[in-house]
């Protein structure tokens, strides 16, 4: 995975509440150091962080479409880090639909994830309001759905 992907599934993936501001700018840095020349927009980000992450996180995105980055692994990696955390037990069910809804929001998924995420959501209220269903059953089904990403 080259750079300008690596930055585009931190940037989400902080936006999603995934990853920490702290953490994405912890990253920002490191990349600055390791490089010889690095991106003059990842300088920019890193002094943006200090002041807007908002503004940041504009600025990792344009990073990413002006050097025409390929969104094909970018979903599938962020799934992945979700259903990492998750398996450590670094977060919850509640945590892991929450960052996937986020998701919805920050990303452009397939038809297929959309429903499945957004019936793992439903369900997952449904059942801790104890409408309908149960907490353990949409697990189940949330492990199942997360465990294609690997």
């Amino acid at each position: 995975m080259d750079l300008v992907e690596q930055v585009e599934i931190y940037r989400i993936a902080t936006a999603c509440g995934i990853y920490s501001k702290t953490g994405l700018s912890e990253f920002i840095d490191k990349i600055i150091v390791d490089l010889d020349e690095p991106p003059y927009e990842i300088i920019e980000a890193s002094l943006a962080c200090n002041k807007n992450m908002q503004d940041a996180l504009h600025i990792l995105k344009e990073y990413f479409y002006s050097n025409n980055g390929s969104k094909t692994n970018i979903n599938k990696h962020l799934l992945c880090i979700i259903r990492e955390r998750y398996n450590s037990h670094k977060i919850t069910l509640e945590d892991a639909i929450y960052y996937l809804d986020n998701l919805l929001k920050e990303t452009d998924l397939e038809n297929e994830m959309i429903a499945n995420i957004n019936y793992l959501s439903d369900g997952l209220y449904l059942a801790k309001e104890r409408i309908y269903g149960e907490v353990e059953d949409i697990e189940q089904d949330f492990i199942k759905f997360i465990s294609q990403y690997q």
